[in-house]
């Protein structure tokens, strides 16, 4: 659209409705202008004498989200905002009396509550419920959709509708939850045995929603790889119970307050990000990867190449980090390829190695497997250290992300990488943690530990795929990819892909893959999207909603934005104007596009009318 400072348009606004069984039709609440357009964290670690898993997990949850909110353990202050979630179990001692009444005035006047865990009788009443059931035998979670169709635009695949919280058969005791039983409300999701897991209830002007679970259960646990076999499959799947959790309060934010501004999850107004990186951790792939790079190069695209640098010969293995193999290295960056760390040794019991000290070099640090195939004289902080240093040292390139061999975890993984200065892991398996977005970590990982700088991008699918990856399975293997990479674009959700190039026929799947994406599905390299991901959290942002015109004020103190960065407003083509606003100051250098359905989305902001090109216009 030429017009960079307001659109209008003259689609007719009407009040959205939802259908409820057994409640007839239930409006939006109204929500009093001077309340702010954000959500509320109230964050209850305090008083309830725990960890800080459940706050960080609904932090994550509105950073994936992309939507305005502020972390308060003062209810005064939470209830200024149009939307309050409770970080953790509301008991009878968790609140003042005046609390609770502030609370439930909150609710009544217009605004939404999202609590877990109601223990406290007196709140019965506001969320529709007369008791509840503990139990550790639910495994499973099914979102009824029908009840609250602002799900639906989120919510609509089966592994998100139906999602594991535990593998039954491996651990007969799951997570502690609890079902609640009706009075009023109305079950948003239900457990296997149809108990009502979720509810959702009108109080007043407002709505009062209860979670039978803990957050930290469906999020923090998860990222830590620390649930109860939730995942239905490891790799080269699509396995988003996680993110279903997330996208349900993003619909809740959607559906009660109007249009909802959100920063998008992908660059410009590409539809999503195919992250491209290879391992280079055998003989056959120091010898290929030029092939790939080159090719790579010819498309205009870059991708991570995680090196291991295995300078040591043991009776397994040969060196295959030498100075050859270094020379073919040195030639990856002229082709526009990123060099990351890919361990030392890639041992195979990296995630029992200890952790170690600084000061290793490759004079000092010779790490072989024994005639066990245990690792001797491996460390967490050696392999991390010396790899980083070797690579920096031979090709003047800062390494900056990390993969551990066999994507195994250390427990003190974290620790070394942040404090040798990493920014990017990509040890994970998505499919494993649940989730397809970037997220922090933890030292010790553990949410009782401090939170590190370094970011998860998980890996999602791989070359890795039946006994061999070879001409009679590819084609199987690139449909699955092919897949995967639609139902995360369906969410704006990255896929982040690993393929070893230890055989030519990997780039021949590599072409055709690259060969059908949909032109809206961006390539980029596993650095560049971290990039953009933490430049996207630190974007700050509020909104004003005065009639049916929308002010968006970003603060800042820099200079320029990442134009990489774009906001979506949901239902943006009902408003009449548009403003956006930098430290008070408006903007006029953006471009205002429809975006999906109604929704409408601001890319390529700029503050001035000629900016330097920087780096991260090539994505």
């Amino acid at each position: 659209m030429n017009d960079r400072t307001a659109t209008k348009w003259t689609l007719p606004c009407f009040l959205l409705m939802v259908s409820l069984p057994g409640m007839g039709w239930c409006q939006n609440p109204i929500i009093p202008e001077i309340m702010l357009r954000k959500v509320a964290i109230l964050d209850f670690t305090q008083r309830n004498n725990e960890s800080q898993a459940n706050v960080f997990s609904l932090e994550h949850a509105m950073q994936v989200a992309g939507v305005p909110y502020v972390v308060t353990d003062h209810v005064d202050t939470a209830c200024e905002c149009e939307m309050v979630m409770i970080t953790s179990t509301v008991y009878t001692s968790s609140l003042t009396v005046l609390e609770k009444n502030k609370l439930a005035e909150y609710v009544w006047e217009g605004g939404v509550l999202v609590a877990p865990k109601i223990r406290d009788d007196f709140f019965h009443p506001m969320f529709g419920i007369r008791g509840y059931t503990q139990a550790r035998d639910h495994s499973q979670l099914t979102w009824l959709v029908s009840n609250f169709p602002a799900m639906g635009r989120w919510l609509n695949d089966p592994q998100e509708i139906v999602i594991r919280l535990s593998n039954p058969e491996k651990y007969p005791e799951g997570l502690m939850t609890q079902s609640y039983d009706l009075q009023g409300a109305a079950a948003l999701a239900v457990f296997e045995d149809q108990s009502a897991a979720v509810t959702l209830c009108p109080f007043g002007q407002g709505q009062a929603v209860a979670l039978g679970f803990s957050v930290s259960d469906l999020i923090s646990r998860n990222l830590l790889n620390n649930d109860l076999g939730a995942n239905r499959i490891y790799s080269n799947g699509f396995e988003p119970g996680t993110d279903a959790f997330i996208f349900f309060l993003l619909s809740l934010a959607e559906q009660y307050i109007p249009y909802t501004v959100r920063k998008h999850t992908s660059p410009h107004q590409s539809r999503a990000s195919l992250i491209l990186t290879h391992d280079i951790d055998a003989m056959t792939s120091m010898q290929n990867m030029l092939y790939f790079v080159r090719m790579e190069q010819q498309r205009n695209i870059r991708a991570t190449y995680f090196i291991t640098t295995r300078y040591i010969t043991d009776s397994f293995y040969k060196a295959y980090y030498t100075s050859e193999t270094a020379e073919l290295v040195k030639q990856l960056p002229r082709y526009g390829a990123v060099l990351g760390s890919h361990s030392v040794g890639h041992f195979k019991d990296f995630h029992q190695i200890e952790y170690g000290a600084p000061g290793n070099t490759p004079e000092n640090y010779h790490p072989v497997y024994d005639a066990n195939m245990k690792s001797v004289g491996a460390t967490v902080y050696g392999e991390c250290e010396v790899s980083k240093h070797i690579l920096e040292a031979d090709t003047g390139y800062p390494i900056t992300s990390f993969r551990s061999g066999h994507l195994l975890i250390n427990k003190y993984l974290i620790n070394a990488l942040s404090e040798l200065g990493y920014l990017y892991d990509s040890s994970q398996s998505a499919n494993d943690i649940l989730t397809n977005f970037p997220h922090f970590t933890f030292y010790d990982k553990s949410t009782n530990s401090p939170r590190s700088n370094v970011i998860e991008l998980p890996m999602t699918i791989s070359d890795v795929y039946g006994d061999d990856f070879n001409e009679l399975s590819y084609e199987e293997a690139l449909a699955i990819w092919q897949d995967v990479i639609a139902r995360n674009a369906d969410n704006y959700a990255p896929t982040v892909l690993l393929i070893h190039p230890s055989k030519i026929i990997k780039l021949t799947a590599q072409e055709r893959l690259l060969d059908s994406l949909p032109g809206d599905i961006v390539v980029m390299d596993l650095n560049s999207y971290g990039d953009f991901w933490r430049n996207r959290l630190a974007l700050g942002f509020e909104t004003e909603l005065t009639g049916e015109v929308l002010t968006i004020s970003i603060h800042s103190g820099q200079e320029e934005i990442d134009n990489r960065l774009s906001l979506t407003i949901h239902n943006g083509a009902w408003l009449t104007e548009i403003h956006l606003l930098w430290n008070d100051e408006p903007v006029y250098y953006y471009d205002l596009e429809p975006w999906i359905g109604d929704d409408v989305i601001i890319s390529n902001i700029h503050l001035r009318e000629f900016t330097q090109v920087e780096e991260w216009d090539r994505f």
